[in-house]
């Protein structure tokens, strides 16, 4: 990640957006990742792609109107999908998002999934 990003306990503590909009201001397009920043309390944590997004999404000097997600799957499924199970799991069709970055899934989704969080230590698809 750039130099600045920190975390404390494992949730973001501090970000370098400055960074990003100057980079953005030479026409470059950023492609950020999550990765091991520094943390103030522990040391060292994984800071999630999702939430250096989510920073980012959020600040106003931005005006992000889009962001576009690379992985290795087809989108952002309902649950991790076992081991060579087909088919696999549905597709999520609509997540929600409110100008001050609250989220909702699909009418039922979120009931249905209770806990989802899957092995991924960064919260899963919960941040995206």
């Amino acid at each position: 990640l750039l130099p600045g990003w920190e975390g404390r306990g494992g949730q973001l503590a501090a970000s370098d957006v400055a960074g990003v909009a100057r980079l953005l201001e030479r026409g470059l397009v950023p492609v950020l990742h999550g990765d091991a920043v520094a943390d103030r309390a522990q040391g060292c944590c994984i800071l999630s792609g999702d939430a250096v997004m989510r920073e980012l999404a959020l600040a106003p000097c931005l005006q992000v109107l889009r962001a576009v997600f690379l992985s290795d799957v087809d989108g952002i499924l309902e649950r991790p999908p076992a081991p060579g199970e087909a088919p696999s799991p549905r597709l999520v069709q609509e997540i929600s998002v409110a100008p001050d970055g609250a989220w909702g899934l699909e009418p039922g989704l979120q009931a249905r999934l209770g806990d989802a969080g899957g092995e991924d230590v960064t919260g899963a698809w919960g941040e995206k």
